[in-house]
């Protein structure tokens, strides 16, 4: 209780205390901040992607999609980054999300056929392969490759050894 002999030393007590409440709340501030901005967010990603943190930019892609959801690279990265770490349902998703909003990217039905092959959906795979074997995919020559030696190998799954042949040889 406050007297005139120690009412100095209350008010100090109080400015500290009032002092310690403001400080916790601009550090909680600071902590929490501001809500993150889908540009924050895809830099976030582009920086951890390029740094070769792959699980880092996976998170920040996600966020950045779900911010986002029309955001095609995006999509195309997350895809990427999954499939690079044999994460291939995950992938297939967020490939399927790529040729939704992207129909006519060779690339990103060569991608989905992939993971497809990889989950041993067989079906899926060579009609999605087909699609991005027709399409095309001269932005990524080595991806094309590997899309047409997996669709030559469904090919001769299915008995269809002269188109498996033809694709081989081409």
């Amino acid at each position: 209780r406050p007297t005139p002999e120690n009412v100095g030393y209350h008010f100090t007590v109080r400015k500290f205390a009032l002092l310690f409440v403001l400080i916790g709340a601009a550090l909680g501030f600071a902590q929490s901040g501001a809500p993150e901005t889908f540009e924050s967010v895809a830099q976030s990603a582009s920086a951890d992607r390029e740094a070769g943190h792959a699980e880092a930019a996976i998170r920040q892609y996600r966020k950045a999609v779900e911010l986002k959801p029309d955001w095609s690279e995006g999509w195309w990265y997350l895809g990427t980054l999954l499939y690079d770490a044999n994460r291939f349902a995950e992938a297939k998703a967020n490939f399927a999300k790529v040729v939704d909003l992207l129909p006519n990217m060779g690339s990103g039905w060569d991608f989905l056929g992939l993971c497809e092959y990889e989950t041993k959906e067989y079906d899926p795979a060579r009609k999605h392969l087909e699609k991005g074997q027709t399409l095309g995919s001269a932005d990524d020559p080595e991806a094309a490759h590997i899309a047409a030696f997996h669709l030559a190998l469904l090919r001769i799954r299915a008995g269809e050894f002269e188109m498996a042949a033809e694709l081989l040889n081409s």
